[in-house]
């Protein structure tokens, strides 16, 4: 499986002029998957792999025009692990069924991957299938917006058998149906951290509800200092319309949510 990282002169402009800076593999050896990730050279035409992992200083023009300039990390081989590792074991993360459920040119990617021979059975008709929904679609419902964000860009680590598991936050798509979920501290409501890192802003519960700045999931999102930011790994700036719309989501609920119950 290979992925490649890159970024346009102009985030308005996403397809012109795209600079390479990282192509990374996962490679399917006989007792299982290994990481390789190798660096762009400044020619755009070869790409060398690179063990140790490096910093790249980048600069480009952010979506209202303003100058950026950054530390692209390209991470160690070991450091793949920290996400794509389940109880030691390596193994993909986006090649799923939500993941890959999307249309390309007009096609399901998925019954497209089906129809040339990818799969052993039958997939399950598109409307049976578990569907994520673009996070920035303002007409989908906000918590669905919020869950599938999550789904894509916290899920990798806030789940079970992986490094972030010890703090009690579990973001994937499965687990927050709003149905199914039992409990609300696991996705952070009224839950006071376990391993914040001294990350916290002052703020006293992962997401205080309808109080966006009160919440330390916020403020994680908005730091900068990289030993503190989330996510930890492949992120340069602040996602910005991230940011907003979990913003949104926490200030959108009841604020007494935390309040303890009426005896009965």
């Amino acid at each position: 499986m290979i992925k490649t990282f890159g970024h346009p002169v102009k985030v308005s402009d996403p397809n012109v002029d795209v600079t390479l800076r990282e192509t990374r593999l996962l490679y399917l050896e006989p007792d299982g998957w290994v990481p390789h990730t190798y660096i762009w050279d400044d020619t755009q035409k070869e790409a060398i792999r690179e063990v140790a992992g490096k910093f790249i200083a980048v600069d480009f023009e952010g979506p209202d025009g303003e100058p950026i300039s950054a530390n692209y990390r390209v991470p160690n081989t070991n450091e793949c692990k920290t996400c794509h590792a389940t109880n030691d074991v390596v193994q993909p993360l986006g090649t799923v069924t939500r993941q890959l459920d999307f249309e390309i040119e007009g096609k399901n990617q998925l019954d497209s991957l089906q129809a040339a021979g990818f799969f052993a059975g039958d997939l399950p008709p598109n409307e049976e299938r578990e569907h994520l929904v673009d996070p920035g679609d303002e007409s989908q419902d906000l918590f669905l917006r919020v869950r599938s964000y999550w789904d894509a860009n916290c899920a990798a680590c806030h789940r079970e058998g992986v490094e972030a598991e010890q703090t009690g936050l579990f973001l994937g798509f499965d687990k927050t149906d709003p149905l199914e979920m039992p409990n609300l501290a696991t996705i952070g409501i009224c839950k006071t951290p376990t391993s914040a890192g001294g990350a916290t802003c002052g703020n006293s519960l992962d997401v205080k509800p309808g109080d966006a700045d009160g919440s330390i999931m916020i403020c994680r999102m908005s730091v900068e200092e990289p030993k503190w930011r989330m996510p930890p790994l492949g992120s340069l700036v602040v996602h910005q319309e991230g940011l907003a719309l979990m913003r949104d989501w926490v200030d959108s609920l009841d604020p007494t949510l935390c309040e303890p119950a009426e005896p009965q």
